[in-house]
């Protein structure tokens, strides 16, 4: 078993290029795929990597809905350099983030596998050969820079929601990871993690056993509508390809993170540690020491001065050192560096809590600055219901005009019979 990874429509959307004109790298994937096909069966050379989309701000709805259409366009293409579909759709991978939603994770993954499986389908592809080796990952924009401690929770409800999907690989994050390199330490917890739930938890025995659940089942429904509804949006654009370069996948991610942001600016969402329960004097947790710049300096006294064009010659050891130490990728082509074909996707990682949440947070004047009615407007406003201030109630008299009343006394109006309140019923 082995997986390449190639993912030119990924690389579009996370870095702006695919280090070569689009076409050619939809050709030159599909020659690994058939190069691979043919010479070792049971590795994999396509990857459908949504991280991103759900980086830079998509919901599960829309990062399923740009799956499918990366999907869609790879297997064109693999197509087009002849395999057939059945054998294409066998090189694809999926990898999709899932966060500490546990539910919504389980129906995520459960909607993938149908879609893909729908999408197979029209396609031609036997009921046999439909499918989908998942590889999830713990979703890094889930992480939290403050109360860094709490990531450790949150990689176990991602973890469980993943096993319990369906997951076929899995990738948990550090809980350092928003703060920088991990440490050993870090590294040995997120390992754990998995193992304990799959050894001693046993998750991994059980085939789909959310299936069956009535709340599982309609929200797996409901998210694939949704996804489907995405999808045939982007194909209506001319496909995956077409969005990523008028910038409406930007669009519709930006829209969907401004709305997160104001929930957990709001407190509509809450987040352990950045709005809800934040430890103010937390202490620092460690990090691996990594000196960048003599790494950067090493790298580019082997390959030359930055951005200059990687010779053909260069050995694999030499890019890959290159990649880690943080020279510009496009670089690393032998044509030199690539024309970014479309802007590429903010990534919304967090480095010290959720960006806008705790912007809003620090703005906040403590309540000792503000004003003193103010203050007692906002007691006021907390209180429950039963113990706020009632305004009082009118009463008529005689003449019909109205007067004010209490809780508790008689209420008597023109024409009709006295009614009797509180202690008048005991008389």
């Amino acid at each position: 078993m082995g997986h390449v990874g190639a993912d030119p429509l990924g690389a579009l959307a996370g870095l702006g290029t695919a280090g070569e004109p689009l076409d050619a790298a939809l050709a030159r994937l599909a020659t690994i795929a058939l190069t691979l096909h043919d010479r070792f069966p049971n590795a994999t050379s396509v990857s459908v990597d949504t991280s991103p989309y759900h980086a830079a701000g998509a919901d599960e709805a829309m990062d399923l809905g740009y799956a499918l259409a990366t999907g869609v366009a790879y297997l064109r293409a693999l197509e087009a350099g002849g395999l057939a579909p059945e054998d294409a759709a066998r090189q694809i991978v999926m990898s999709l983030p899932v966060g500490v939603d546990v539910f919504l994770g389980i129906a995520k993954l459960r909607a993938a596998r149908g879609l893909w499986a729908r999408v197979l389908e029209v396609s031609g592809v036997d009921p046999e050969r439909r499918a989908l080796t998942l590889h999830v990952a713990t979703a890094e924009r889930a992480w939290a820079g403050r109360d860094p401690w709490v990531n450790m929770l949150r990689a176990t409800a991602a973890t469980f929601a993943a096993a319990v999907g369906g997951a076929d690989s899995l990738t948990v994050l550090p809980y350092t990871q928003a703060l920088g390199v991990p440490d050993g330490f870090a590294r040995r917890i997120a390992r754990n993690t998995q193992l304990i739930l799959k050894e001693e938890s046993h998750l991994a025995r059980v085939i789909d056993p959310a299936g069956g659940s009535w709340y599982v089942e309609v929200l797996t429904d409901r998210l694939a509508d949704k996804a489907w509804g995405h999808f045939q949006a982007i194909e209506a654009r001319g496909g995956m390809a077409a969005a990523l370069a008028d910038g409406s996948v930007a669009k519709a991610c930006a829209e969907a993170w401004s709305a997160r942001e104001r929930r957990i600016a709001r407190r509509r969402e809450e987040l352990t540690g950045v709005n809800a329960f934040p430890k103010v004097d937390e202490a620092p947790v460690d990090l691996a020491e990594v000196d960048r710049g003599a790494l950067v300096a090493a790298a580019r006294a082997r390959l030359g001065a930055a951005g200059k064009a990687l010779p053909s010659a260069a050995s694999v050891e030499d890019r890959a050192r290159a990649a880690e130490a943080g020279v510009d990728l496009t670089a690393l082509m032998p044509e030199g560096p690539a024309v970014p074909e479309a802007a590429p996707l903010p990534s919304h990682r967090p480095r010290r809590g959720v960006r806008g949440a705790a912007r809003r947070l620090r703005r906040r004047r403590p309540a000792a600055a503000r004003p003193a009615a103010r203050r007692r407007r906002c007691r006021r406003l907390h209180r429950p219901r039963h113990l706020r201030p009632q305004p009082p109630r009118r009463r008529w008299n005689r003449g019909g005009r109205p007067r004010t009343r209490r809780p508790g006394e008689g209420c008597r109006r023109p024409g009709r019979r006295r009614r009797r309140f509180g202690r008048d019923l005991l008389q």
